[in-house]
């Protein structure tokens, strides 16, 4: 299991029973790789969770960053006005984290976790990978994006 895949299973149940309320808001830090060529796959990961947590149609993504700074930072407005802030870093895999929270309108949820070096051998699998060639051309060009077809 890809470990975003894990991540989704873990906050998805808590989530879709109302522990927060309808998702308002979503800072999710993912700090999972030193490899530099992983940020974009990891941010658009992080993206997918977001929709999936959000349940509402993405408006407009904003990109900064790249793979020479060494992160990306994605800001998400969604149709119903919720927002997420993804930031994908490099960091050496003995220091990987992924730290969230969830902000409902009933309350909020944090989670964070530090895994292991094996949990993260297949990090995003096919998670998000419709939003890489969105964030890839955002970093390049400054503007903004929106949802991809499909």
């Amino acid at each position: 299991m890809a470990y975003l895949d894990w991540l989704n299973t873990q906050l998805s149940g808590r989530l879709s029973a109302g522990a927060v309320g309808r998702v308002v808001f979503i800072r999710a830090h993912l700090a999972l790789s030193a490899d530099h060529g992983l940020l974009v796959p990891v941010a658009a990961g992080g993206l997918e969770l977001a929709e999936r947590w959000v349940k509402s149609p993405m408006r407009r993504v904003y990109a900064q960053g790249g793979v020479k700074p060494g992160f990306v930072s994605l800001l998400a407005e969604f149709e119903q006005g919720q927002t997420a802030l993804i930031s994908a870093e490099a960091a050496p895999a003995a220091e990987a984290s992924a730290l969230l929270l969830v902000t409902g309108q009933r309350g909020s949820l944090r989670f964070d976790d530090y895994p292991e070096p094996d949990a993260l051998v297949d990090m995003a699998g096919d998670m998000g990978r419709r939003w890489t060639n969105g964030i890839t051309g955002a970093l390049a060009s400054g503007k903004q994006f929106s949802r991809p077809p499909g």
